[in-house]
């Protein structure tokens, strides 16, 4: 596989750091990946991880995803994605390859889940902007924008790459609360609450009925043995 090395950023920079890229077809990135989303650009700050690494913080509105379940995103209006490099204490850290985002900018990500969140699979390679090119709507990569089947490819080939790795396309974000149905058994079916009502006033009547039975009992016997005793006095 022929290797390409992206030229390095020469921007001033207390620390730049430089990427290297490979031709690796998209149907291969996306087996490595954890799953896509379709989503639109909000913002980013910068942070510090407990590793010490400092990166981006972009926050997107997600509009559809693949691969990653709705449970498991916990604001689908402000996803939070990592990008390596920022700007921390003063000091700039730079990483070429790390693609750029535009306010409202819609786009397809590759994400990988780590320790600490999503991230992008494999920098600017994982990022594919909508474009039209002879009224085919293709998806496209600034990094090798124009090879196909690694920074660009249709939409519609890619969407069956997506399904047949993670089994659904880029299907719209679903904000619905998911249900673990394995918990709940099959053969088990709600009642309506006045069965349910009706059945204990039933239970209920029917113990009064024995108890009432019992204390009449009761008090018959202490009445008889009484007046046994009673009778026997008298003689």
């Amino acid at each position: 596989m022929r290797q390409i090395l992206f030229s390095l950023s020469l921007f001033a920079s207390p620390a730049i750091f430089g990427t290297t890229f490979y031709e690796t077809p998209i149907s291969g990135r996306l087996e490595d990946a954890s799953g896509v989303v379709k989503a639109k650009y909000l913002g980013s700050n910068y942070k510090r991880l407990p590793t010490g690494q400092v990166v981006t913080e972009a926050s997107f509105h997600i509009l559809g995803l693949s691969g990653i379940g709705p449970n498991e995103v916990v604001n689908h209006q402000n996803f939070k994605v990592l990008l390596p490099g920022g700007s921390w204490q003063g000091r700039t850290y730079k990483v070429h390859g790390v693609p750029e985002f535009t306010k409202e900018e819609m786009s397809y990500l590759i994400l990988k889940k780590g320790k600490f969140g999503y991230t992008l699979a494999n920098l600017g390679m994982s990022k594919f902007k909508p474009i039209q090119r002879s009224g085919v709507e293709y998806l496209q990569s600034p990094i090798f924008p124009n090879k196909e089947g690694v920074g660009l490819i249709s939409e519609r080939d890619f969407e069956n790459l997506v399904r047949a790795t993670f089994g659904t396309e880029v299907v719209t974000f679903n904000v619905d609360k998911f249900i673990d149905r394995s918990q709940v058994k099959s053969k088990e079916k709600r009642k309506p609450a006045s069965i349910d009502s009706e059945n204990s006033e039933r239970g209920i009547n029917f113990s009064m009925f024995w108890l009432i039975l019992a204390l009449g009992s009761l008090g018959f016997l202490s009445s008889f043995i009484g007046k046994g005793k009673r009778d026997e006095r008298k003689e």
